[in-house]
């Protein structure tokens, strides 16, 4: 089980399902994605904490190795995700820098 890609396809679904309910529209997803755009700063201290995540065990080798090839993407190639990619790892990332650190990718 991948909490982490099983987080990030439900994201997308629901941002899908959003718009197409007219509930927001496609300008608006692709405004709000720009805002979560990383940087390479958060890369860094997201390979950091993903590393210790995989040996604290908060995160099994297929996350952790998920999350991994992602952040190799760089910024150019993460900021071209979708949403509910990044707004899973944003959650992800906030998560893994809060002192308790656990229960990850729910």
């Amino acid at each position: 089980m991948n909490r982490v890609l099983n987080a990030m396809e439900a994201s997308e679904r629901r941002l899908k399902e959003a718009v197409d309910k007219g509930q927001a529209t496609q300008e608006e997803m692709d405004k709000t994605s720009k805002t979560f755009d990383f940087n390479q700063e958060d890369l860094t201290m997201f390979k950091i904490k993903n590393s210790q995540a995989a040996a604290n065990g908060d995160l099994n080798h297929e996350e952790s190795m998920t999350v991994y090839a992602l952040l190799q993407e760089g910024t150019k190639g993460l900021n071209k995700r979708g949403l509910g990619t990044k707004l899973t790892l944003t959650q992800l990332m906030v998560k893994l820098m809060s002192p308790k650190g656990k229960e990850v990718a729910k």
